[in-house]
């Protein structure tokens, strides 16, 4: 049975925010399901770190786990749809991502380009390439293509799709450290990878996939960002340098049919994109991204139709049902700072929205771990997402749930030294019968970590309700948050987030470790364990910066003093209680130890 992240990480995020988040009218959203299918960490191996790759029915990865132990082997894997693990190759040294042509995937591997099936993974070709470039190979037609040679000064090789034999090499009409490269109807696209200036950038380049006849050659005025699209007879290629924008190129000819300048500000980009954020279209429309902004443009005019700030880089698109794309606070996948993933509809408003949860240190102030989606890739009606969580690579899944949480009631308040009844409403939106389990998980005062969730079980016909009812005691007074969701996962639902309710447990007055830590309760919440001190969420109204570790507060009025308790000390300070403006500073006596304040 698979992980759920949410056993792992749900009391981190739960009460704060909703880390799952639905949109729009409840007819318009079905539900989601979030979870961990693979796991990879510094510790069992590198998992995904490549991206993934979707095919029809299927979604392939990497696993590198020969970095943390010499003995093992790296793996090429592929999925399921609903994330089982269909097969999976040993590999020597894979470079990148694998590439899924029309009967095959192919994986960069050491000196060799190798083919296996895509649906049994058995092996079906190997060729030997000399000095092949860390680079993904590009599937298509009759053909796979490589790009090979030392930095700055690659070539592209050709091999044949069927048998991997060697077809023909063109040297690139430019000096880079890569390509950027995408091939469709016969037709070999590549553009200069490299941060050049406009001056020195490349030409869009189109080969005779066939023969590598070079067709045309058209300067845009800057570096390719990523991989061009071809839809419709048109190129499209998202260009930086001085001529950052978009162009539309008649694939054909390689004339220049419209160019859309773009430019986010101090958040525009003239950097290479992750290849997993390349444009994509639909319907008339063509999505591109620029620094912190997704634009949908009018794929005859270049005309902007739609536009969504995503307010961080914009790592990823994949285009299923919907539009998703990875946001991450860092451009690069190993500078990632936490990020979401959203999904949006054709006009680019948002339809549901999955916050990765992030974790502080004990005193809530330096984040300790985060994540984001580095590739995506969708088969099969889900959503496979690549994470990359501060150095640990997990590999996550979106996909349809069974059931929805309608409700969860309890009564308002009970005796501390009774339990609360919840009930839980449920209904299958689907249309045939499901098995279900529902995950009630119950965030007490006392729980310094979330506890292992209460595991409710049923059946349901087609559009059938029911309410399931959890016994949970309550032995000690204060708050408990109660929240349910479908097991295993985190739904998206329909009419809002995880479903919750609040219940207090109360008594006639204060006792010794009823309230251990001021302000907060034990698992860091933000809620008051104790019925006598203040109720509801606590929250953060300021935050001053203070030089060494400062000891215990003392406050006289709206005036509270601190001190350092560290060697030598540094004296007293004062700081307005409102505001937190400092006032005076007394030094301390050269020569000072320890100093401790009262009044």
């Amino acid at each position: 049975m698979h992980e759920s992240i949410w056993t792992r990480v749900i009391g981190a995020v739960m009460l704060a925010a909703a880390p799952l988040t639905a949109f729009g009218a409840a007819d318009d959203v079905a539900p989601i399901r979030a979870e961990q299918v693979i796991a990879g960490d510094a510790e069992s191996g590198f998992f995904g770190q490549y991206g993934v790759s979707a095919g029809i029915d299927m979604v392939y990865t990497v696993e590198r786990e020969d970095f943390v132990d010499p003995g093992a082997s790296p793996r090429l894997i592929a999925l399921h749809p609903d994330g089982e693990e269909a097969w999976s190759q040993p590999l020597e040294d894979p470079r990148q991502a694998p590439a899924v042509g029309p009967g095959a995937v192919y994986v960069a591997d050491d000196d060799w380009l190798r083919a296996f099936n895509p649906d049994t993974g058995a092996p079906l070709w190997d060729a030997g390439v000399d000095n092949i470039y860390r680079a993904s190979p590009v599937a298509g037609g009759e053909n796979v293509y490589v790009l090979v040679g030392p930095c700055c000064d690659v070539d592209v090789h050709a091999y044949s799709a069927s048998d991997g034999a060697f077809q023909w090499s063109a040297a690139l009409a430019f000096s880079s450290s890569s390509a950027f490269m995408t091939e469709a109807d016969g037709v070999l696209y590549a553009g200069d990878a490299s941060r050049s200036k406009a001056e020195d950038a490349g030409p869009l380049t189109a080969f005779d996939g066939a023969t590598g006849e070079v067709l045309w050659q058209r300067d845009l005025g800057g570096n390719l960002l990523t991989d061009p699209l071809v839809s419709g007879g048109m190129v499209y290629a998202s260009v930086g340098a001085s001529g950052a924008g978009m162009y539309a190129v008649n694939a054909s000819t390689g004339a220049i049919h419209w160019y859309t300048p773009m430019n986010d500000g101090e958040n525009g980009t003239t950097r290479p994109l992750p290849s997993q954020a390349a444009p994509a279209a639909r319907d008339g429309v063509v999505y591109t991204v620029n620094g912190h902004t997704l634009h949908g443009l009018d794929a005859a005019t270049g005309h902007e139709l739609h536009r969504h700030r995503a307010g961080n880089d914009i790592m990823a698109l994949a285009l299923d049902d919907y539009l998703y794309v990875s946001i991450t606070d860092g451009s690069h996948p190993q500078q990632v700072r936490g990020g979401r993933i959203e999904a949006l509809d054709m006009t680019l408003e948002t339809v549901w929205r999955y916050d990765f949860p992030m974790q502080w240190d004990a005193a809530g102030n330096n984040r300790i771990d985060s994540a984001a989606a580095i590739s995506l890739a969708s088969a099969g009606g889900n959503l496979f997402a690549s994470v990359n969580a501060d150095g640990d690579y997990t590999l996550h899944r979106f996909g349809p749930g069974s059931v929805v949480i309608d409700s969860v009631t309890a009564p308002a308040a009970v005796a501390s030294d009774g339990s609360i009844a919840a009930e839980i409403a449920v209904t299958n939106p689907g249309a045939g019968s499901v098995d279900y389990a529902v995950d009630v998980h119950v965030f007490s005062p006392f729980s310094p970590v979330v506890p292992e969730p209460i595991i409710l079980e049923g059946s349901l016909g087609a559009g059938a309700s029911e309410v399931l009812t959890a016994e949970i005691p309550a032995p000690q007074a204060g708050e408990y948050r109660i929240a349910a969701a479908e097991a295993g996962a985190h739904p998206a639902l329909p009419a809002g987030a995880v479903k919750s309710t609040l219940v207090a447990a109360n008594h006639g007055g204060a006792e010794d470790g009823d309230w251990p830590h001021p302000g907060h309760d034990e698992s860091w919440a933000g809620y008051n364990p104790n019925g006598t001190g203040p109720a509801g969420p606590m929250e953060q109204n300021l935050r001053v910066p203070i030089d060494n570790f400062p000891g215990d507060p003392v406050i006289v009025g709206d005036t509270v003093f601190i001190t350092s308790t560290s060697l030598p000390s540094t004296g007293i300070h004062s700081y307005n209680l409102v505001t937190g403006e400092p006032g005076w500073n007394a030094p301390a006596p050269e020569g000072t130890g320890y100093l401790s304040l009262t009044a």
